[in-house]
């Protein structure tokens, strides 16, 4: 009988690792309560960038894996072999390294559930990979997210202005709003001929089709943004990659600039909608405070993303409006009709 044991500090780990072909056993339940995992062909620890951990046994020299608690925030992760008796060889491979996509493809496809890209791993892996190709020409991680940033806008960019032009149409809502008060009047004591002129309304005017197209940019970017929040958070590529005064893209603005900055440019966003009420305008100023507050908890990668895109979306914004909604000139939408 052999064992092959592996020290855990408790304090520097995030997870277990374990896939068995028996299945079935959690690592938590094995740290718990005793039970061993029978034919471990991954098994192991990892921490929020580093994998150690079993990843090929060729001989099936593991024929039950555990964690033995050696004190109070340490273990060992112990592999252990049945009897035999007489000399055998065994050939185990382990992976004691970073977490980096090339790495763990070609080491165990199984290691790859590590990364924690989420359900949008494949969009994930997508970014990961423009995210990539910027770093090779500007040798700046922080310079590619705002590239990678642009490449996104860029691509939405008729959406972004065909939802602009639908909020900038005050005449036909309050045309729509007049049709619909009277029909309202008229019909107000037969509801299914109001039923029938507000439905016919609603197809004259496009509605709820102008609702869709001016919420579309912002529900195509919601993916957009979980897939890169996995990739900006997760990547060890990012890790310790600094950028002007961001010592960690990983971790926090440690001076809080950037999320001081992206509240800024909301307030900035709402103010340009030019609201008269005082009660909107307090609304609008708590709820970039909120956005402040919420996000300065982010890595400084995506932070740094968001406010990229919200530079982007004020600039287009205020050009659109300047250069073709009050000089009155062609509509640059007119390929979309």
């Amino acid at each position: 009988n052999a064992t092959s044991g592996l020290g855990i500090d408790f304090e520097k780990l995030d997870k277990s690792l374990y896939h068995s072909l028996a299945g079935g056993i959690l690592p938590e339940e094995i740290i718990k309560t005793g039970v061993f995992s029978r034919l471990p062909v991954v098994f192991g620890a990892e921490t929020h960038y580093f994998i150690n951990s079993l990843v090929k046994d060729v001989n099936q020299f593991a024929q039950r894996g555990y964690f033995m608690l050696v004190g109070p925030l340490s273990a060992t992760a112990v592999l252990e072999t049945a009897q035999w008796s007489q000399s055998q060889q065994f050939r185990l491979s382990f992976y004691l390294g970073p977490k980096t996509v090339t790495t763990i493809a070609a080491v165990a496809p199984e290691l790859e559930q590590t990364l924690e890209y989420g359900f949008l791993a494949p969009l994930t892996k997508v970014f990961f990979q423009v995210l990539h190709f910027f770093r090779g020409y500007t040798h700046s991680y922080g310079w590619a997210i705002v590239f990678l940033a642009l490449l996104i806008k860029l691509l939405l960019l008729p959406l972004t202005l065909r939802a602009e032009r639908v909020k900038q149409s005050p005449k036909q809502e309050q045309e729509y709003q007049r049709k619909l008060r009277y029909i309202q009047q008229k019909y107000q004591h037969d509801r299914e001929a109001l039923l029938q002129a507000q439905t016919e309304l609603m197809r004259k005017y496009a509605l709820p089709g102008n609702f869709l197209t001016g919420m579309l940019p912002i529900l195509l970017q919601l993916p957009v943004f979980i897939a890169l929040r996995g990739v900006l958070s997760n990547s060890i590529e990012l890790y310790q990659a600094p950028f002007f005064w961001i010592p960690n893209l990983t971790a926090q603005d440690p001076y809080y600039i950037l999320p001081l900055c992206l509240t800024l440019g909301a307030l900035f966003q709402f103010s340009s909608t030019r609201s008269s009420e005082p009660r909107q305008r307090i609304v609008g100023i708590v709820m970039a405070a909120l956005l402040g507050i919420f996000i300065s908890g982010f890595s400084a990668g995506l932070v740094l993303y968001l406010l990229v895109n919200s530079a982007i979306d004020n600039v287009t914004v205020t050009l659109y409006r300047k250069f073709f909604m009050k000089a009155g000139r062609a509509n640059p939408l007119s390929f979309l009709q």
